[in-house]
């Protein structure tokens, strides 16, 4: 039980530092991806 709490908060900690650096290169390159990666998110949410 504990191990698999411990393994999905690993992914959970890795899928944010992935969508982070993401976000974060695409920021520095192009900021129009930027909105358009919002209104995505907006549009799923």
């Amino acid at each position: 039980m504990l191990d698999q709490n411990i393994d999905r908060l690993l992914w959970v900690i890795a899928a944010v530092g992935i969508v982070g650096a993401m976000i974060h290169t695409s920021d520095m390159e192009m900021t129009g991806l930027m909105k358009t990666v919002f209104e995505g998110m907006k549009a799923k949410i």
